[in-house]
């Protein structure tokens, strides 16, 4: 071997085992950044890995969260943890949950949820509104919104809370946020939405979050034609899974650790 020839291989062996002194090695699923005073992570559900077209641009997706994340409340942030997890799935989306965890000082940090709903033929995100005939979308917030402020007062009473969020939620115009869609008895259904709150999203820290679940005999009438193929059957109470979601940080009402 020549000096040269062996010079190019230790080049090589180089590139593969340095790393850029600059960012942090990365998987697929999980990404962090290290800055001055921030830390972040994004975590994505293996189950979406399945998927590559989805996986691509959540991908995509994390990156540009945890950079946006260092700006949010004028740059106090020092913590900001994001994590995607599948819902539920047909073969033609996919609802997934994500959760964000930001803290900046203080006693406790702050729980943010919000859903995203995935075309898997096209990697994209879908907007929830978007799946009602024009005309039937205020119906349908009508109908949806009733059903979530009834769950919401039946969850209030177990949790022995009161307080008029429910009647604010009846009375609103638009939707509480975009919902994640909740297995049915069926397959390749959806039985219906649930409709998520972070730490102070319906009541104080102590409280906790809440899931709330409408089924989808509710507003499949309003959805536009192409979309009521979708859902079908009952919503399934996928206790497993909805209890992590809701129990996986402290001092929630309705959690083991804290009953």
């Amino acid at each position: 071997m020549t000096l040269n020839e062996l010079a190019v291989v230790l080049f090589g062996l180089a590139l593969m085992v340095s790393e850029p002194a600059d960012s942090d090695a990365d998987s697929e699923l999980e990404f962090t950044l290290h800055e001055p005073g921030y830390e972040a992570t994004a975590n994505i559900d293996p189950q979406i890995a399945l998927d590559r077209d989805v996986l691509d641009a959540m991908q995509r997706r994390a990156r540009e969260i945890l950079s946006a994340g260092r700006e949010i409340n004028e740059g106090n942030v020092e913590r900001y943890d994001v994590e995607w997890a599948l819902i539920s799935s047909t073969p033609e989306v996919m609802s997934v949950l994500r959760t964000e965890f930001l803290y900046q000082g203080g006693a406790h940090g702050e729980m943010w949820r919000a859903a995203e709903l995935w075309n898997r033929g096209t990697g994209r995100l879908i907007e929830f509104e978007t799946l009602f005939a024009p005309e039937s979308l205020d119906p349908a917030i009508a109908a949806i919104n009733e059903a979530i402020a009834t769950d919401l007062e039946r969850q209030k009473m177990v949790r022995g809370r009161h307080g008029g969020v429910a009647d604010r939620i009846r009375t609103a115009t638009t939707f509480m946020s975009p919902p994640t869609f909740a297995p049915s008895t069926e397959i390749e259904v959806f039985g219906g939405l649930t409709f998520w709150s972070g730490s102070y999203g319906l009541g104080g820290y102590a409280e906790g979050p809440y899931a709330l679940t409408v089924p989808q005999s509710v507003f499949r009438e309003f959805l536009a034609e192409p979309f009521r193929a979708w859902f079908g059957g009952d919503p399934v109470a996928a206790l497993g899974r909805q209890h992590a979601l809701m129990c996986g940080t402290v001092a929630l009402v309705g959690c083991e650790q804290t009953d």
